[in-house]
């Protein structure tokens, strides 16, 4: 994951005021560059020479469902000295809906300078 950022502070287009209204660089980490929002995770998958491939994609692509709607149940608890137990369960989903606005970004690990 570092060497991934470091590649990415060494690009010009993303740490210089020239290319950039708002300087990407903030506390030494790019939050936002180009229009992309940058999201930090250690849990990519890795293609099979152990490299991560990281997913880039337009949230018009995505459709958001749920079923049911909210079901919220409560009760008192007489061991408790009758407080109130709440219980909720909800069903949500998320799925892509254009394949055009996905797109597998593959990641090259890059050695400590």
């Amino acid at each position: 994951m570092r060497s991934m950022l470091r590649s990415l502070l060494q690009e010009e287009k993303l740490t210089s005021s020239d290319y950039q209204a708002v300087q990407a660089l903030v506390n030494g980490t790019i939050n936002e560059a180009l229009g992309i929002r940058f999201v930090r995770t250690e849990l990519l998958p890795k293609d099979t020479n152990g490299n991560p491939q990281a997913l880039a994609y337009m949230k018009s692509g995505l459709a958001f469902s749920s079923w049911k709607g909210l079901e919220v149940k409560t009760s008192e608890l007489a061991e408790q000295n009758y407080d109130y137990q709440i219980w909720a369960q909800q069903n949500l989903g998320v799925t892509r809906m254009d394949e055009k606005k996905f797109v597998i970004v593959p990641c090259k690990y890059m050695p400590a300078i």
